[in-house]
């Protein structure tokens, strides 16, 4: 669907150099309407994980604000940044905005998986404006950690595809762990496997890919 959007919005721009300039406004319209169809589905449908986190229509607000936000990067760069300047209170809003989801039972609390979930797209967004637009890093350690995220950011994706089976396996030795020691099984099997599995899968079908479809733009 969205790449059915991107590629009419392309071919329709006529003279503008701009071609998806509509999409802020589409985001801001998409996310009202499904933030309401969170609230009415808590309010009809008994919470379960599989009712009200996994439907696409319940979930694509926070995927169009992701396509927002590489919008105004790419596009107004420059107007992105000059808004940037009070780093220290775009953190703090943005762990706020994240704090519901971590503090609240999603289970008991309609507020988390309705508006909770539009909070956190934004608050992860925020700190996401915040690390792109960061000034490079200087010290060692510091330049090391930078790595280290950004790789695991690479393999992100894949991290996210895998880490419900790592959690399948981390609930299977539970009892003999713990909890504590259980939370960190799982972190660990999730980073590292979808890393593994992101190399292993992933990678090859890319490579394939830009052999078939190589980039026109000359940016890897």
């Amino acid at each position: 669907m969205l790449v059915a959007l991107c590629a009419l919005l392309a071919r329709a721009r006529g003279s503008s150099g701009d071609p998806f300039r509509v999409i802020p406004r589409l985001f801001v319209v998409v996310g009202v309407f499904v933030l309401l169809l969170r609230v009415a589905n808590y309010a009809i449908v008994p919470y379960s994980h599989t009712t009200h986190l996994i439907p696409t229509h319940l979930r694509i607000d926070g995927l169009l604000f992701g396509v927002a936000l590489c919008y105004g990067w790419t596009y107004h760069r420059a107007s992105v940044e000059a808004r940037l300047h009070r780093r220290g209170a775009l953190l703090a809003a943005s762990i706020a905005l994240l704090l519901p989801s971590l503090l609240l039972d999603i289970e008991r609390d309609w507020a988390v998986s309705t508006v909770g979930l539009t909070l956190n797209y934004l608050g992860f967004g925020g700190i996401l404006l915040l690390a792109i637009s960061a000034p490079p890093s200087s010290g060692t350690l510091r330049r090391h950690l930078v790595a280290v995220v950004a790789r695991i950011g690479f393999y992100s994706y894949s991290i996210y595809l895998w880490h419900l089976l790592m959690l399948v396996f981390a609930e299977m030795v539970r009892r003999h762990l713990g909890d504590v020691a259980t939370l960190g099984l799982y972190l660990l099997l999730s980073v590292a496997g979808g890393m593994v599995l992101g190399r292993v899968i992933e990678g090859p079908f890319l490579a394939l890919r830009d052999r078939l479809f190589p980039s026109r733009s000359g940016v890897d």
